[in-house]
């Protein structure tokens, strides 16, 4: 450099440009590294001292200490922006498990757990563990795939899945019990995130609906009885409306199920009856009472 200012013009955006990119340390190296390069610069002229060379070189310093000043500044205020989405983020994620286990809590999910992010099991009620057959002593430590039916896994492990994307996953399966029976349960499972938003783990939600199960299998099977019944099977509410028109009902009077639905019963009466049957209607219509306006 000495006795060429234009090499100056060119090393000064250099190392501006070298102290952007690099680490807060690596930039404050380059700017005592500069500084020790223009006074050893200026000794070796001291014969041919120049003050607009001083000032020159004064002005270079100058202006790498404050670029790289102002590039630790951004640096640290974008950390510290950084960190703050990060804690408002993690702030809204335990809102959100706040949130799901009031939901958990309202719909009588009395089965709790709590698991890693292998999967296995680091705490369960005595709830959660009794509906599996076991002491939760005997769950710590295991995996949680075991306590549902094989042919079931595949929907189970979709709902994984959904909670580890989204936050929540829920899904109905059969359960395997320590005895290797079964029994169909319901299962919420909402995602536990640490303080920097990283997925830590999941609590897992658990009840029993063996019971609404085997209703809908009954009503499933009286439904197939009644399809397939060659006898005609109609059902009506109290509003003489009907309810249900099976197949044999169908061939039988000629309408098909998505006509007849929602009619009046009285439309199967020949001619001369459907009057009658109007006023039937129309003593129902009467006889149910009537919601009060509010008029204030």
């Amino acid at each position: 450099m000495p006795g060429d200012d234009t090499l100056l013009m060119l090393f000064v955006p250099l190392c501006l440009a070298a102290a952007s990119f690099c680490t807060a340390q690596q930039a404050r190296a380059i700017k005592i590294l500069c500084t020790i390069f223009v006074i050893v610069d200026l000794s070796v002229e001291l014969e041919s001292f120049s003050m607009a060379r001083f000032v020159a070189r004064s002005e270079a310093v100058a202006l790498i200490w404050i670029v790289t000043a102002f590039v630790d500044r951004s640096r640290r205020l974008s950390a510290t922006d950084s960190r703050l989405r990060q804690e408002n983020a993690a702030r809204e994620q335990s809102e959100r498990v706040l949130e799901e286990l009031h939901i958990a809590l309202t719909n009588a999910m009395p089965g709790i757990g709590r698991l890693g992010i292998d999967g296995h099991y680091l705490e369960v009620n005595e709830v959660y563990a009794g509906m599996l057959g076991y002491v939760p002593v005997e769950l710590i430590g295991t995996g949680w795939i075991k306590t549902v039916h094989v042919d079931d896994r595949a929907q189970a492990l979709a709902a994984y899945d959904r909670m580890v994307q989204s936050g929540k996953g829920e899904f109905e399966a059969r359960a395997v019990r320590k005895d290797g029976s079964n029994f169909f349960k319901h299962v919420l499972m909402v995602k536990i995130v640490d303080e920097n938003g990283r997925h830590i783990g999941h609590h897992c939600f658990m009840r029993d609906i063996s019971e609404r199960k085997a209703v809908e299998a009954e009503r499933g099977r009286l439904a197939t009885i009644v399809d397939h019944s060659d006898d005609a099977i109609v059902s009506r509410g109290i509003d003489l409306k009907i309810l249900t028109w099976n197949a044999a009902a169908e061939r039988r009077f000629g309408y098909l199920a998505d006509e007849i639905v929602g009619q009046s019963i009285d439309i199967l009466n020949p001619p001369d009856k459907q009057a009658l049957g109007e006023q039937r209607r129309k003593l129902f219509d009467a006889s149910v009472p009537s919601r009060p306006v509010d008029t204030g």
